[in-house]
């Protein structure tokens, strides 16, 4: 399941994370979801220009329930930290729809009642009282402890659930950071700071070691146990981003554990869904940094 906002003219600068563009036509939306998928696409109301995409659920999944609300950047719903819990929300089974904000907007009301930080991603969920989470980390354990009852992507107990943590936090303190900021600094500084890049280019380098090294060391297939985590969906969308935008002149191929995790993770039926919109998406982005990029 996806959403589809509408694609608007590029009026302000992208925030930092890895970007997608998305289609409101409902045609478009279902041919690229493949009438094969089972996903069902409606308008979430009729004044709504946004597309929403519900997979038919399974009988063994939690019945009724109303869609959560995803707020990402606009006008590309851009940054990776959204598509973190979409990827959740999506092998959950959970239905959901993106709100997309601006970047002004979120720095006052009525979005920083929602989240005084003043980004993205929020997550609302009205089937329980309209809770409203921010900070991407916090809402991906939310959606674990609450709805995954199932223990799909996670260990209900023992050291591999303490370890999964680990690979979460590492996500969100060695990864999300140097990949945002290389975008950055490549694209949107003012001024072009090679010590700067060269900076975060190595970082990433260390990264990759760092989870190739885990893998061939573990001897699985995933970073924790024998089966995918949350943990390991976590670090798709930024890895996904690196060979298009984020450090395209990379060659991970020296990374052979790495390079064959992402390639598990992607294949997932309901990775592989939502990564069908953004490989189209991603080629409408690079059009606006090229615009950037040559304004500089």
């Amino acid at each position: 399941m996806v959403c589809l906002p509408n694609i608007i003219n590029p009026l302000i600068m992208l925030e930092r994370l890895y970007p997608y563009v998305f289609s409101n036509d409902l045609a478009e939306a279902q041919a690229l979801m493949g009438e094969e998928s089972g996903i069902r696409c409606r308008r979430t109301s009729p004044s709504s220009n946004m597309t929403f995409c519900k997979r038919q659920r399974q009988a063994n999944t939690m019945p009724n329930l109303q869609p959560f609300v995803l707020y990402a950047s606009a006008p590309f719903a851009a940054s990776a930290n959204p598509w973190k819990v979409a990827f959740i929300l999506e092998e959950l089974e959970l239905p959901y729809q993106f709100e997309k904000i601006h970047e002004a907007d979120k720095k006052q009301q009525p979005f920083l009642s929602l989240n005084p930080n003043g980004k993205v991603p929020v997550l609302i969920d009205p089937n329980n009282n309209n809770i409203t989470i921010w900070e991407s980390g916090a809402i991906i354990d939310y959606l674990i402890d609450v709805y995954d009852i199932q223990h799909t992507l996670h260990y209900a107990s023992g050291p591999e659930k303490h370890l999964t943590r680990c690979w979460e936090h590492f996500q969100m303190s060695g990864q999300g950071p140097y990949f945002g900021q290389m975008v950055w600094y490549t694209t949107f500084h003012h001024e072009t700071l090679p010590s700067v890049i060269e900076r975060y280019g190595n970082e990433i380098k260390r990264f990759l070691g760092v989870i190739d090294a885990h893998l061939g060391s573990q001897g699985t297939e995933y970073l924790v146990g024998d089966r995918v985590t949350y943990a390991d969906i976590m670090f798709l969308p930024y890895c996904k981003g690196l060979a298009t935008i984020i450090y395209p002149e990379l060659d991970t191929s020296q990374w052979q554990n790495y390079t064959a995790w992402i390639g598990r993770i992607s294949s997932r039926p309901a990775i592989a869904r939502a990564l069908k919109i953004m490989d189209a998406a991603v080629l409408q982005h690079k059009e606006y940094i090229a615009s950037v990029l040559a304004q500089k």
